[in-house]
């Protein structure tokens, strides 16, 4: 959020005094009073970073990213980029930047594997984001299996968003 950007400098420096490994810039998700995500509650453009970075903000990411270069800790942001490249509008397709079909896996306690953190919350019908499931199938089969392939090539594709993507952080926020 803006308005405490400002503050993110010294979380990176008490991530260096306690040894933290790592500082994630995560995507603000903001859910109104418990809405699914849809324009009318997720696009706070007054708090949201995207499409709006500025002068002194862009200054703090990297301050931050030179403060973690100075020691252990990784500086990441969501999408598996660096904060800097988070930020930067992705044009009519901003989910072919998305790396997490290729690098991560989001497995709920039951066992369901969705595309991310944000999709279970972007559709009204589960069952039509799972991947797999864990419990019932190896990692390995989840990972390879068909759901997976056929949300790479969606990423891919000049289609519209593909089905988990539609309310995709990236059009709207850091």
């Amino acid at each position: 959020m803006q308005e405490n950007l400002h503050e993110l400098p010294d979380v990176v420096k008490l991530a260096i005094e306690l040894g933290v490994p790592e500082v994630h810039l995560q995507r603000l998700v903001y859910f109104g009073d418990g809405a699914k995500l849809d324009d009318e509650v997720t696009a706070i453009a007054e708090q949201s970073l995207h499409a709006s970075l500025q002068a002194l903000q862009a200054r703090l990411i990297v301050e931050c990213e030179a403060l973690a270069r100075t020691s252990d800790v990784k500086f990441s942001a969501s999408g598996a980029t660096t904060p800097g490249e988070s930020l930067e509008v992705k044009g009519a397709h901003p989910w072919r930047g998305c790396y997490r079909p290729w690098t991560l896996m989001y497995i709920t306690a039951t066992g369901n594997a969705l595309p991310c953190c944000i999709a279970p919350f972007a559709v009204a019908d589960y069952e039509q984001i799972m991947l797999g499931n864990v419990f019932t199938n190896s990692l390995e089969q989840v990972w390879n299996g068909p759901r997976y392939q056929d949300l790479r090539s969606a990423v891919l594709s000049e289609a519209p968003s593909p089905w988990p993507c539609q309310h995709c952080g990236v059009r709207w926020s850091l």
